[in-house]
């Protein structure tokens, strides 16, 4: 009952940075008129490192081999899904994006099967599935979508899925604020020095750029720990469907800007609200209930011990 708790407990924090995280999208819609995707990518995280760095302080001192390799291994992965899902939202309404981004729900336990040998167990596919119909529902795909755009889209929810299978490999081994540092630094990095390979040249950013990347970073620097902590405790898949719900969140996000939900929307939040209550409510365990009902009472129990006792004496 302990772990439980302290299980439900924990899922609380990923639910608040997919709410925050549910805001990126109207957030980098405006920040990419002012400059390409790489370089917005690149600002952004590093805004999140030197956030981070200042939390860590002068335990960054005491990095370890396996948080560097690590976090330099993900934060690569990291950095192809930011900036193929940056680039698909220069392409694509964002309704599209959403949706193929989110593809990377079901893909995780699909993933957690084929490179881990693990399945996970019939509720964490049932989560599964309901949260990737609730996604198809509110954000259902539109027509007239570039296709170098979509495919951009695909690639960055397989990178996302690779993620949450990766650092739920590690997550245990590592300290969580050290392991986001490593991460953020490496996706501004590598988002740096992919820039000639498509062009792109840095701009001196105006007011609202500043103010976008300045958001985005503070999000993602918030993000990568609590996801790195959290899932210490959380299986990647029950993580998954939480972070399904992150286009519930946008689409408030949405409707707050003037954009109407639908009955299409709410049903969709209610499978999604449904999938994450299949994946992070334990089942009762009526076997244990059967015994607990059927064993005696202290009170009782006492007695018929000194019964049993007076009739031996």
């Amino acid at each position: 009952m302990a772990r439980s708790v302290s299980t439900v407990s924990r899922e609380w924090p990923l639910v608040v940075i997919t709410c925050v995280w549910g805001t990126t999208f109207l957030v980098t819609r405006i920040g990419l008129a002012e400059t390409g995707p790489l370089f917005f990518v690149a600002l952004r995280f590093a805004v999140a490192a030197i956030a981070l760095a200042a939390f860590c302080g002068r335990s960054l001192l005491d990095l370890r081999r396996i948080e560097l390799v690590a976090g330099v291994s993900i934060g690569l992965v990291i950095a192809l899904g930011s900036v193929l899902q940056t680039m698909a939202i220069e392409r694509l309404p964002s309704s599209m994006v959403a949706f193929l981004t989110a593809f990377y729900v079901p893909l995780v336990p699909l993933l957690q099967w084929l490179l881990l040998r693990r399945p996970p167990g019939w509720r964490g596919w049932i989560g599964a599935l309901a949260g990737f119909a609730g996604l198809a529902l509110i954000a259902g795909p539109v027509s007239g979508g570039s296709l170098l755009g979509e495919l951009q889209a695909i690639g960055c929810a397989l990178a996302f899925g690779f993620e949450i299978i990766l650092i739920g490999r590690v997550a245990a081994r590592v300290d969580a604020r050290r392991f986001a540092v490593v991460q953020v630094v490496t996706v501004s990095l590598a988002s740096l020095a992919a820039m000639p390979l498509l062009g792109e040249h840095p701009v001196w950013p105006d007011a609202r750029l500043a103010l976008c990347v300045l958001y985005l970073g503070l999000a993602s620097a918030i993000v990568q720990a609590v996801v790195s902590w959290a899932q210490r405790v959380v299986s990647p898949t029950r993580a998954t469907i939480i972070y399904a719900t992150e286009p519930v969140w946008a689409g408030l996000i949405g409707a707050a800007a003037g954009e109407p939900i639908g009955w299409r929307a709410a049903c969709g939040a209610v499978l999604i609200g449904l999938g994450v209550l299949s994946s992070s409510l334990p089942l009762p365990r009526f076997s244990a209930t059967r015994r607990w009902l059927a064993a005696p009472r202290r009170g009782r129990g006492r007695g018929r011990r000194s019964g049993a006792a007076a009739c031996r004496t």
